[in-house]
């Protein structure tokens, strides 16, 4: 990590020798005008590392604060940096900042590629009828994807996260069922069945469902993920336990 300080009385920003080249300077430590800085930032991040930064002067000595921006200096590949940093008072009693410098611009490389592959995978679902969700039990925090919510008649972003919104849409002659297989999956075995929910309109629909659980090392139940597909169709309700 490069470290750097910015005077707020001169406006200046002294650097190590590795926050330099990052802003196109040679090699080894130095001082540049914070307006250079500035300009060599993307406009839309500078206005918002510039609030982030301000909020902490006005909280004074001893505030922290952490921006990520891109830096685009001419002849450069664009940059992607994450600066941390805390509020001092100077010997002549003006503010400053002292801080780090990383370069983060793999990461947002990866980060990027893994928001493609998701959008990706979030249409081949759409497109099958699948619909996704992940359960964290000891905070009852239920997330499930857009296709998920359409499957069980909802908007997308109306469900409430909760278990109970989901065991509400629950056929009552299927919810027994349903809870004795948390028994299985507290055994840390797979499960596939069938079950019907009942829509806010009435309407029945049969779904078949894939669940996994996760076991903690003390072997509790902490975690279930799985998914739902639309099959509509009259049948027998099955249970079975995967291996």
């Amino acid at each position: 990590a490069g470290s750097w300080e910015y005077d707020s009385k001169t406006r200046e920003l002294i650097y190590d020798g590795i926050y330099g080249p990052l802003l196109g300077l040679a090699p080894g430590p130095g001082r540049i005008s914070g307006s250079l800085l500035e300009t060599y930032s993307c406009e839309e991040d500078r206005l918002k590392a510039l609030e982030i930064v301000r909020r902490a002067m006005r909280d004074g000595p001893g505030a922290q604060f952490q921006t990520e921006y891109r830096l685009r200096v001419p002849g450069q590949p664009e940059r992607w940096l994450s600066s941390r940093g805390v509020v001092e008072t100077g010997l002549d009693g003006a503010l400053r900042l002292i801080g780090t410098v990383i370069d983060i611009t793999e990461r947002h490389a990866l980060e990027d590629a893994a928001r493609t592959t998701l959008e990706r995978l979030e249409l081949a679902m759409e497109a099958g009828g699948i619909g996704l969700w992940d359960w964290q039990l000891e905070t009852d925090e239920l997330q499930w994807s857009a296709e998920q919510e359409r499957i069980y008649g909802l908007a997308q972003g109306t469900f409430s996260g909760r278990s109970a919104e989901f065991m509400a849409f629950m056929h009552p002659e299927d919810l027994e069922r349903s809870l004795q297989n948390m028994a299985l999956l507290r055994e840390g075995k797979d499960i596939k069945m069938e079950f019907r929910i009942i829509l806010a309109s009435g309407d029945v629909r049969w779904i078949y469902a894939i669940s996994r659980p996760t076991l903690n090392e003390a072997g509790q139940l902490v975690r279930t993920t799985g998914a739902n597909i639309d099959v509509d169709d009259e049948g027998n309700v099955t249970v079975s336990s995967g291996d």
